[in-house]
């Protein structure tokens, strides 16, 4: 089933759940083990094209995975959440969509305000801003605390699916994965 039922997510957006979360999470680990690589190093550079590839791959998925989700209704949760962990939740989902949109943009800004190009798999982007160093810090840090919120709730998302599924007992994690 390509769109979604009363009871489970279809393909299209478990497809695009997928490969947000596996981009994600490897942006977030290719960022992580950088500074494990000596500064200069080609491995140290892998990490950062990596996070910068997984990062625009998230931004090349967001804007169709927004349509989808307003286009097909949410499955419902069985038994039905109460209104404070179902605002919770939207929240939460609003959150993380949000930072899927706006922390790839900082980092093209951040990469383009220290002088260089920046290519999504071969593809030059068009520079955004030019260098310097005001914009680059501010950008930079903007960036890097709002990556370190997405952590927290990626985190959060993954324990509360495991939270509904393994003590509350509801369909949360079902709709998603199935049984």
């Amino acid at each position: 089933m390509i769109f979604n039922s009363p009871a489970k997510y279809g393909i299209m957006s478990r497809f695009f759940h997928g490969f947000c979360a596996v981009s994600v999470i490897a942006a977030l680990i290719f960022i992580e083990i950088k500074p494990y690589f000596p500064k200069g190093g080609d491995g140290r550079a892998l990490m950062q094209y990596a996070h910068m590839q997984a990062g625009l791959f998230v931004l090349w998925l967001i804007a169709p995975r927004i349509l989808w989700r307003s286009a097909n209704s949410e499955p419902a949760v069985d038994p039905a959440q109460g209104r404070f962990i179902k605002a919770v939740a939207n929240l939460t989902h609003y959150m993380l969509y949000a930072l899927m949109l706006v922390l790839p943009i900082l980092g093209v800004l951040t990469w383009q305000a220290s002088g260089h190009t920046v290519d999504f798999f071969g593809i030059t982007l068009p520079a955004i801003v030019g260098s310097g160093a005001e914009v680059k810090t501010l950008v930079k840090s903007t960036h890097e605390f709002l990556g370190n919120v997405m952590l927290y709730l990626v985190i959060l998302h993954v324990l509360a699916a495991l939270w509904h599924h393994f003590v509350v007992k509801d369909t949360t994690f079902i709709r998603m994965f199935g049984r």
